[in-house]
This record gives C-alpha cells, sequence and structure tokens, in this order.
C-alpha cells in the first residue's frame, strides 16, 4: 500500500460522515417544517445564507470527488469495477454541467445536472446494495475491476465499515442534489407571490366583474 492511501481514505472517509450528517439534519428539518415554525426559519435562513452559491458548492463537491476517485484509481491503484464506472459516467461530466450552470445561471442546465446526479446516485445506491447482497452480482460485475463489484476496497481503511467507495459516491451525490434542488426552487419570497396573486385573482376578477 503506498504511503498516501489510508490517509486520504480516513480524511475523505470523514468528510463523507459529516456530508451524510448534514442531509440527515437537512431532511430531519424539512420534515418539521411541516409543523413547526422555527424548523421553516431555520430552511429559510438556510436558503438565503446559500441563495447564490447553491451551484458553486455542487461544483466543488463533484470536482472533489472526481479527484478522489482519480486519487483511488491511479495513485492508490484501486481497479475499478463496472458499476464504478457508470458511476464515473455521471460524476465526471458533472464537473463541467455544473460549472456552466454555476456561471450562465441557466435552469436547463441546472435540470440537465440533476438528472445525470440522480441518475449516479441510482448506481451508487445499486453498488452499495450488491456489495451487501453479492449474490445479486451478474457475471459482468464479477469479472470487472479487482474481484468483481461486491470487492470493498476501503476494508480496514475506512474508519466504519460502512463506508465503501459506492457508499462515498452516493454521499457525494446525495449532496449535488440537496444543492441542486436548492438552487432549483424558487424563492421563499417569489412563493409568498405567487400564493397572494393566486389568492388575489378571483377577488380581482370579481371586482372587475361589478
Amino acid at each position: 500500500m503506498k504511503p498516501l492511501t489510508e490517509p486520504f481514505i480516513q480524511i475523505i472517509s470523514g468528510f463523507a460522515i459529516v456530508g451524510q450528517a448534514f442531509l440527515l439534519a437537512m431532511v430531519v428539518l424539512a420534515v418539521t417544517a411541516i409543523f413547526f415554525a422555527p424548523s421553516r426559519r431555520a430552511l429559510d435562513w438556510l436558503r438565503v445564507g446559500l441563495k447564490g452559491s447553491e451551484l458553486w458548492i455542487a461544483f466543488v463537491i463533484a470536482l472533489l470527488a472526481t479527484g478522489g476517485s482519480l486519487f483511488l484509481s491511479e495513485y492508490a491503484g484501486f481497479i475499478p469495477c463496472k458499476l464504478c464506472w457508470y458511476q464515473r459516467y455521471a460524476m465526471y461530466p458533472l464537473v463541467p454541467i455544473l460549472l456552466l450552470a454555476a456561471i450562465f445561471k441557466q435552469r436547463i442546465i441546472t435540470g440537465l445536472a440533476m438528472a445525470v446526479a440522480v441518475a449516479g446516485a441510482g448506481v451508487a445506491a445499486w453498488h452499495r446494495y450488491v456489495e451487501i447482497n453479492p449474490s445479486l452480482e451478474s457475471q459482468g460485475c464479477k469479472t470487472s475491476g479487482g474481484g468483481g463489484c461486491a470487492t470493498n476496497w476501503l476494508f480496514g481503511l475506512a474508519p466504519l465499515d460502512y463506508i465503501t467507495v459506492p457508499t462515498l459516491a452516493l454521499t457525494a451525490f446525495a449532496l449535488i442534489i440537496f444543492f441542486l434542488l436548492l438552487a432549483l426552487l424558487p424563492p421563499r419570497e417569489q412563493e409568498a407571490q405567487a400564493g397572494q396573486a393566486g389568492a388575489g385573482g378571483p377577488q380581482a376578477a370579481a371586482a372587475a366583474g361589478s
């Protein structure tokens, strides 16, 4: 094993755990916001605080994930399996797509990034499921990489056993999806204005008729 491999895996695993905790907190906040005003205010504060930077954050996550995957294959010598390559096909293009989305702020580009990220997350989730259930591994997976898609390259290196390569990828895709959702959702003030316009429509029509 090369000298930087284990420290690097420890570092990226730590980032992944923090990212997972953040996503869990956001899910809890979103659910409680349905019932509690303080949670809604917290979400509003988050959206206002991140306004304009969501796409840049997603771009940085994709860039770091791409760099991390290249480190694991090109430096550490971990051979990508078939499902790993499918995840790379999703993550790598996200770097230029998200850069363009962040620069030009075009919803069509952001929507494209969302579609790619969702597809990548789906493959990563299936890959993790195959790791847990090796009997589901296809013949193509068994003969790919350095031992098939069920091989856990991070075993004994990551701080927690559940941290594997597809777990890292799924975390990155999920974080990207979260920030893309923030970018695609209309600001709260626009939602309020739309609601007021919808409520005022029938009143305006009645006033015009009278």
